[in-house]
């Protein structure tokens, strides 16, 4: 299957390689010049440049926020801008540098006759489309305009088989409909007659259709036919639901940031700063709470470092927007992560099992100064030859190192 930035909506790909970078988004002093004349500051220079480079490769605009990354710090080299920075632009700036993109471009908006024009050809394809839905064949004769869509559309509906030019069915189909969903939601299109189902209410049975059918309704559902006595068994329904609750109200009540005014989440948040505050007191008092939690977050710190050592690719980024997807890359990081931290461990082991041998002496202090999260030794770039006939000397878990007893002090 063809990845979307190579299929009939223009998308920015995934991986973008130096040379894409530096032939495709890389400005010309005309557009730096035109830039500076149209925008004022460095960042908006750069939202300038950004949008236009966008433009000329996609053929639309895209919001600044949906550009990828890679292409704004190619850009900020190249404007010797710093990339870290906040891109932000109303929307009056943006249809101010829309405009003069355009006319810098030579290109121009469709007006209402040209937008007429596409909406009689989109009319036509329809009409076409309908004319040979009852043909059970997947190619269709080349005889529509397909003005209305654009070239990647026409690429790809398009087909030549044996010096023969054809229309795949399917990928008109859903060219059309495309379009058609486009048209309807900016008004070029409009369904006739569709003001007869404006109001949903006046698709209701009426009541004199209605009347005749409660009796076998009520009768159904167990209610009351009576009005006054349906009110009061909704009531009583309503009352046994309620003490339902109640009983078991601490299992299932959850309270929310818009219930501020509820009483229960007032004392909530009471009891709450009365910890904090506890916890606040017992963390400046106690030396060893704090070196405790320090050391606990300089652990976590440290293997998340590790970690995003090996998720070098993408810059860390996790391009996938499936849970799924996203679940296998954090666990195959970890799983990478873990096996060279069992690596180096058995290493650092065998060295420190060498020393002694040598007659070295170390305290259980020496050894916990040691960390398993070292990276000089990886290489993460180069071939990786998997040879299953070459396998690994088994780890020697007898391995037994004595420590010298530390001096009290």
């Amino acid at each position: 299957m063809a990845t979307i930035e190579r299929t009939a909506y223009p998308r920015f790909k995934k991986n973008i390689s130096a040379k894409e970078l530096v032939e495709i988004y890389t400005p010309s002093h005309k557009d730096i010049e035109v830039a500076h004349k149209v925008t004022k500051g460095e960042i908006q220079v750069l939202n300038f440049i950004l949008l236009l480079k966008s433009f000329q490769r996609l053929g639309y605009f895209p919001k600044i926020s949906e550009i990828p990354i890679k292409i704004v710090k190619h850009l900020c080299l190249q404007l010797n801008i710093t990339s870290d920075i906040e891109l932000t632009i109303t929307n009056r700036t943006l249809y101010r540098y829309k405009s003069s993109i355009r006319k810098y471009l030579n290109v121009t908006e469709f007006g209402a006759s040209a937008r007429h024009v596409i909406t009689e050809a989109l009319i036509e394809a329809l009409n076409f489309l309908l004319a040979n839905e009852d043909r059970r064949v997947e190619l269709l004769p080349a005889t529509l305009d397909l003005g209305f869509a654009s070239v990647q559309w026409q690429n790809t509906v398009i087909i030549k088989e044996s010096g023969n030019t054809f229309l795949a069915r399917r990928h008109l189909e859903v060219c059309i409909f495309y379009y058609l969903a486009a048209g309807l939601k900016t008004g070029d299109l409009c369904i006739d007659t569709s003001e007869e189902f404006a109001d949903y209410r006046e698709q209701l049975l009426p009541w004199n259709e209605c009347e005749p059918l409660i009796s076998d309704f009520c009768a159904e559902m167990n209610f009351k036919e009576n009005s006054n006595e349906f009110v009061e068994q909704l009531k009583s329904l309503l009352k046994e639901k309620s003490i339902e609750v109640d009983k078991n109200y601490p299992n299932k009540r959850k309270l929310n940031n818009y219930s501020h005014k509820n009483k229960l989440y007032q004392t909530f948040r009471e009891l709450g700063r009365v910890i904090r505050t506890i916890f606040l007191l017992k963390y400046i008092s106690d030396i060893e709470l704090r070196q405790q939690i320090t050391s606990s977050t300089n652990k976590i710190e440290s293997y998340n470092g590790f970690s995003k050592f090996f998720l070098f690719g993408g810059e860390g980024v996790i391009s996938e927007n499936d849970p799924d997807e996203q679940e296998k890359r954090i666990k195959y990081n970890d799983l990478v992560s873990n096996a060279v931290i069992l690596q180096n461990v058995v290493d650092m082991t065998y060295i420190l099992k060498e020393f002694y041998d040598n007659g070295v002496e170390f305290t259980k202090s020496d050894v916990a100064a040691l960390s398993p999260y070292l990276t000089r030794h990886i290489k993460r770039f180069g071939d990786y030859v998997i040879n299953l006939k070459n396998i690994p000397n088994a780890i020697d878990r007898t391995v037994s190192i004595p420590m010298k007893h530390e001096k009290v002090t």
